[in-house]
């Protein structure tokens, strides 16, 4: 499994939300929330982050704790957006327009 969403998040919360210094390991699955490393105020700035960084649009309705409580959950959350997201994208052209456009362009 490829881990590089959680290793983008991880390094967010060591730089944005430790203590400079802080040397704290923590699993994927550790309560962000019940720990102390993440709060409400900070919840906001690391859904901005991670909508920039991952191109991704977080709709209010999906701000609940369900999707933000660990690194785990976020990931499998920005991986699912991502997919969302990747399916709603229209072709630019369909087979049929492009192929129009070959036959339009070999004249």
């Amino acid at each position: 499994m490829n881990r590089e969403v959680e290793t983008v998040l991880c390094a967010y919360i060591r730089e944005q939300c430790l203590p400079q210094g802080t040397s704290v390991e923590f699993a994927d699955t550790k309560n962000l929330f019940e720990s102390g490393i993440l709060d409400s105020a900070g919840l906001i700035s690391f859904v901005g982050f991670i909508e920039r960084k991952f191109n991704l649009e977080i709709p209010d309705e999906d701000l609940v704790p369900v999707h933000f409580v660990s690194i785990a959950s976020i990931a499998e959350y920005i991986r699912s957006r991502q997919q969302i997201q990747l399916n709603s994208v229209p072709m630019e052209h369909s087979y049929d327009d492009r192929e129009e456009m070959h036959r339009l362009g070999s004249r």
